[in-house]
């Protein structure tokens, strides 16, 4: 029996320099989550989520511990052109199938962590995620700037360029956790090391800006800047790969960063 890993992620969705994901929750987030009309093609392939629910993991906290979790559905047709006979070869067969992979989610709202759970062989990946929830979200997104215009025709009417300005379009960044033990497992795979690029993601208010690469993060929030990269490389004879594991785990512990390999 085929078996699926669990993806942990930082979940970094903000409006604009100063606002982030609760402070829209009820107006834009949860409703991109749990409006079934909501779908992303591409081609024959049809992105969305099923029987999302809104769930209270802790009522005695303060502010209650809030998630949503629900599946995110590929629905697709696979299709194959010929097959192979023994006898004969290659035979001209023409055959379709429908086919709808899933994985299983959980997002916390109150500290933007998500579990991600593939169900299926073939599943949707956390990148495939990550595109459609940002689709649904700036979808929904446009559907509250035209509810408040509309709002505004009863007294003293606001433009869309000022309701926008008001209410800044939404990002994502879906960024997973990864664990020590993988990291090394995966960088130890090189004989040679050339290239590390580190991109710093802007985080959301939750997590202390200053525990990883602390300085050139706060030079990245001066500039105004919602990202930022760094790249450290030695072509010749290679980085050290137990500084490497060192410092990617450290880099990506919180989430924030998302870190490509060269070698």
């Amino acid at each position: 029996m085929q078996q699926h890993n669990a993806t942990f992620a930082n979940f970094i969705c903000r409006f604009g320099d100063e606002k982030v994901l609760l402070d829209y929750a009820y107006e834009i987030v949860i409703p991109a989550f749990t409006r079934d009309t909501f779908i992303r093609s591409y081609g024959k392939t049809h992105y969305h989520l099923y029987e999302v629910e809104l769930l209270t993991l802790d009522k005695t906290a303060q502010p209650p511990v809030m998630a949503l979790a629900g599946r995110f559905i590929k629905d697709t047709e696979l299709r194959r052109y010929q097959i192979f006979d023994d006898e004969l070869g290659l035979v001209r067969d023409e055959q379709s199938m429908r086919s709808a992979p899933s994985a299983f989610f959980v997002l916390i709202l109150n500290n933007h962590r998500m579990a991600y759970f593939p169900e299926t062989p073939h599943a949707p990946d956390l990148k495939a995620f990550e595109a459609t929830v940002r689709y649904f979200l700036i979808k929904r997104y446009e559907q509250y700037i035209d509810e408040l215009h509309e709002q505004s025709r009863q007294g003293r009417k606001v433009t869309k360029k000022a309701l926008r300005e008001a209410h800044p379009r939404p990002t994502l960044e879906v960024v997973p956790l990864t664990g020590e033990d993988s990291i090394e497992q995966f960088v130890r795979r090189y004989d040679m090391l050339k290239q590390i690029d580190f991109q710093l993601v802007r985080p959301n208010d939750d997590i202390d800006a200053g525990e990883v690469f602390g300085d050139i993060r706060k030079l990245s929030e001066n500039l105004n800047s919602n990202r930022t990269k760094v790249t450290t490389a030695n072509s010749d004879d290679g980085l050290d790969l137990d500084s490497a594991i060192e410092t990617i785990t450290e880099a990506t512990a919180s989430g924030n960063q998302d870190v490509t390999l060269n070698g």
